[in-house]
Parts: C-alpha cells; structure tokens; sequence
C-alpha cells in the first residue's frame, strides 16, 4: 500500500522534475519515488506505467491546440481522471488503428454533399428568378432530402459505434 508524503521543494525543480518526468511518460511522484530507490541504492517495484514505457520507445511531440479544443480534452481528462499525455496517446492510437470514416465512406460523404450544394443552388436559382416550380418536384425533393438525412444519420451512427468500441 502506498502512503502519501509531502515535503517543500524549489519552484524551478519542481518544473524541471515534472518537465523529465512527462519526458519520460511517468508522473512526478514515480519519479521521485524512483530516485528515493536510487538514492537508497535499492532495486525499485516498478508500477506498470514505468515497466510498460520502459519496453517501449517514446518521442517527445509537440502539438498546439485552440482553446476550446483544450478545454474539451481538459474535461475529458478530468472525467476520466486520466493525464493529458494519456488520452492523447488513446485517441491517436484509437484513428491509426481504425479510422473514423474509411475512404469510401469518406468519398460519398463529399459526393452526398455536392449533390446537396448543387440542389440548393439550383433551388435557390429558381426561386430568386421567380420561376414556376412544379408541386410534384418539390415533394420529390422533400422525399429525397429525407432519405438522405437518414442515410447520414445511419453513417454517423456507425461512426459513433466505432468509436465507442476503441
């Protein structure tokens, strides 16, 4: 069982503590447990974070978000209760492995969407030019709009799927 312990150090170790130890995948309280058994000259009982990133090869990235893009991480991480390092890790592992739309989905999506905008468009023509518009066109527009609001419906739900699945 592990207790808690607290004592006062230097603000600028301190970040330098925390800047090595998020270097290195591992929080600021493994690595100055680890030091401790360093400093005792003891062999240390890695936790499974310290034994699985020492068997893997890390690379420091760096990447810049917006505010609100962090922000939504941030609760994510907090419901989580997980580190942003973490869940960055998971997500991006999450799309190499599967990703969210495969191409062809992708493709219809774009296809889907220029049929919507030239549709639209021409509606849009049509109205502006005070032209007469059959009735029956108008329902038949209506019918395919709704289908294909179901069929995106139906892409979307796959997606979710997938990504609850990871």
């Amino acid at each position: 069982m592990k207790k808690k312990a607290s004592f006062r150090i230097d603000e600028q170790l301190h970040e330098k503590l925390k800047e090595f130890a998020n270097s290195e995948g591992i929080t600021t309280s493994q690595l100055i447990e680890l030091a401790c058994y360093h400093f005792m000259e003891e062999k240390p009982k890695p936790t499974k974070q310290i034994e699985r990133h020492k068997k893997l090869e890390t690379i420091n990235v760096t990447l810049r978000v917006d505010q609100p893009t962090y922000r939504k991480l941030a609760n994510i991480i907090q419901a989580k209760n997980s580190t942003l390092s973490q869940e960055l890790n998971y997500r991006l592992s999450a799309t190499l492995e599967e990703p969210v739309f495969d191409i062809v989905e992708f493709n219809e999506l774009w296809a889907v969407k220029f049929d919507v905008d030239r549709l639209g468009n021409l509606l849009r023509w049509a109205l502006k030019e005070k032209r007469e518009i059959n009735e029956n066109l108008l329902i038949d527009l209506d019918r395919k709009v709704t289908s294909l609001r179901d069929e995106f419906r139906e892409i979307l739900t796959q997606v979710y799927k997938r990504r609850l699945l990871r």
